[in-house]
């Protein structure tokens, strides 16, 4: 096997498991979060058994829901986003090393560095702010439904625990808000970073590469492993022709795309939610002759003479 296919393959791992350890992580640290909060319920008044319905016991609701986002923002869950976002820099930098295998003496520009920067914040936005808000509202909003319906102590302290570390039916609520983001976060960062490389460098042909799950959708199954001319994945993204690939309705989308998928974007999108796998650039020498043979015959590409 080639130093790229061993590259390719090294990248796949890391989007394929990355986002699968951080869900561990998280699964972990909703506990701590938990343990840190739990003690916090006792200062609720009771009376027989039964949370008293009073503007004391709202307050305390208000201070235990802001210590949950104290909570999260250290920890376990610091660290398992540290973690997670050290495998976005390890993609990108496998990227660069893909890049240069195709042309000699590639250093990404400023632009390209700051794109890969931009991705990483932006993930750190999505994984700080909307899961520990989420589960904030979710806590306060379940935490005054019970009161206000009469619960007991006990009741209030279940109901809490299910928004917070989940049920044997459901997901705790910083885990399921996380779950596509955690997915889709990193392969868009490195396909992003990926699409900024191969604007500058205006390459032509690509491969359609990554693991397959029991989700994966059609639109994936019917690409993974085979080459493509640049023009023909741009025509995914507009919605016009696609060829004879498969998975793509009669009205130009699919199944999971993701809404401002465009002919440019298609590189960033690529499948859409939850989408683990790459359009890597690669050189003609690595194209099938079917593949350009395709291309010659459909206009895409003219070889030099």
């Amino acid at each position: 096997m080639s130093k790229f296919d061993d590259l390719v393959r090294e990248k796949i791992a890391i989007i394929d498991k990355s986002p699968e350890r951080f869900q561990s992580e998280v699964e972990k640290a909703q506990l701590q979060i938990w343990r840190d909060i739990q003690s916090q319920f006792d200062r609720l008044e009771t009376k027989g058994g039964k949370v008293v319905q009073s503007a004391k016991n709202l307050s305390i609701i208000d201070q235990i829901v802001e210590s949950l986002a104290i909570a999260s923002s250290r920890g376990e869950y610091l660290e398992a986003v540290k973690t997670f976002l050290g495998d976005f820099d390890q993609a990108a930098k496998l990227t660069t090393e893909l890049t240069r295998i195709i042309e000699s003496g590639f250093n990404p520009t400023e632009f390209q560095r700051q794109v890969q920067v931009l991705y990483r914040e932006t993930a750190i936005r999505q994984l700080f702010n909307n899961p520990i808000s989420n589960t904030q509202e979710t806590l306060r909003s379940e935490l005054i439904s019970s009161i206000a319906a009469g619960s007991t102590f006990s009741e209030v302290l279940q109901s809490a625990r299910a928004v917070v570390i989940g049920s044997p039916d459901t997901d705790g609520r910083m885990l399921a808000n996380i779950k596509t983001v955690a997915t889709t976060s990193i392969a868009v960062a490195d396909a992003g970073y990926s699409a900024a490389i191969n604007a500058q460098n205006d390459f032509q042909w690509f491969r359609y590469t990554g693991g397959e799950i029991d989700t994966t959708r059609p639109f994936c199954e019917a690409r993974n492993g085979k080459y493509f001319h640049k023009k023909e994945i741009e025509a995914w993204g507009s919605g016009k022709n696609a060829g004879d690939v498969g998975g793509i309705k009669k009205d130009g989308t699919w199944d999971g795309q993701i809404e401002g998928t465009t002919e440019s974007t298609i590189f960033t999108f690529r499948g859409g939610w939850n989408c683990r796998h790459q359009i890597i650039a690669v050189s003609i020498s690595q194209v099938p002759k079917s593949v350009i043979d395709r291309n010659i015959a459909n206009g895409n590409y003219k070889p030099k003479k």
